[in-house]
């Protein structure tokens, strides 16, 4: 995966899709793509999902999955980045819709999810093998992975870990940007127990 330029040092406000995130310094920053993946989880969570945000930084996508659901749970192993996940859910009135905790993966995540949704731009592959791992143990049934990657030379070994945890692919969006010096495909990918097509697909087909 590719890297976003340094953290700032000084704590940003940034407004997206009609809501206010104060990032501090530490934190992952908002980027120019980060609005794919939020689109992506407007789109996709219904008001009877329950939403994980895996590796939550500041909490934008688990705010704006609380604008669709009353049940959120949004993890992250940096102890700034959950007093941000908290500070700004407060900020943007759905604190009582959203659980922010401190976790190592999983460890200390409770249940099953309808969503999970993981932005995965700066995350090395050991890491993404360690969400794979456990994936499995936390998607309901009919559940949807939301993924946002960046296309680097990693993308064939994404693809593997994808295929040997059995789950079909679909994108959902993507865009390319000027990203280091180069041009950089961004998606992100919708993700399903294989032969399940998820919840969505399977009402779809029948309407269709």
């Amino acid at each position: 995966m590719t890297g976003e330029p340094p953290e700032e040092a000084t704590e940003s406000l940034f407004v997206q899709l009609d809501i206010s995130i104060v990032v501090p310094p530490g934190v992952r920053p908002i980027t120019r793509v980060s609005d794919l993946l939020a689109s992506a989880v407007l789109d996709e969570v219904t008001e009877t999902d329950r939403v994980l945000d895996y590796g939550t930084g500041s909490g934008v996508n688990a705010i704006l999955a609380a604008r669709r659901t009353a049940t959120v749970v949004a993890v992250d192993i940096v102890p700034s980045a959950v007093a941000a996940a908290r500070s700004n859910a407060v900020r943007n009135r759905v604190a009582d819709r959203i659980t922010v905790l401190r976790s190592a993966g999983f460890a200390a995540v409770p249940g099953r999810f309808d969503v999970i949704i993981v932005d995965a731009t700066e995350v090395d592959l050991r890491m993404l093998s360690d969400f794979f791992a456990d994936v499995d143990d936390h998607l309901a049934e009919g559940g949807r992975v939301l993924l946002q990657i960046a296309l680097t030379d990693d993308l064939a070994e994404l693809l593997e870990l994808i295929r040997v945890h059995r789950l079909d692919r679909t994108t959902a969006t993507q865009r390319s940007i000027s990203w280091g010096g180069s041009r950089v495909p961004f998606l992100v990918f919708r993700l399903t127990r294989a032969g399940s097509g998820g919840l969505r697909a399977a009402v779809e087909q029948a309407s269709g």
